[in-house]
């Protein structure tokens, strides 16, 4: 069994970063990252599509739903 974990992604890299790297880093209990993209600006991107390749999170599982504009996060 895992756990989903879901979070809405509007820029602030380095938000996003911390949040992820902190998941990474406590959480013990098998989880399946998934990223929602609300339209961010090209940094945010690029570290989100990076997460993509970072070794520490194949075992787990992520996922990245990217949206061209910011639909909110209840979309």
């Amino acid at each position: 069994m895992t756990c989903d974990i879901v979070i809405a992604v509007w820029s602030l890299k380095e938000y996003t970063k911390n949040c992820v790297e902190n998941i990474i880093k406590n959480t013990d209990y098998p989880y399946r990252l998934i990223l929602v993209d609300n339209g961010s600006l090209p940094e945010t991107r690029d570290y989100l599509e990076s997460l993509k390749l970072d070794q520490r999170l194949k075992g787990h599982g992520y996922t990245l739903i990217r949206n061209e504009e910011n639909l909110g996060a209840t979309k």
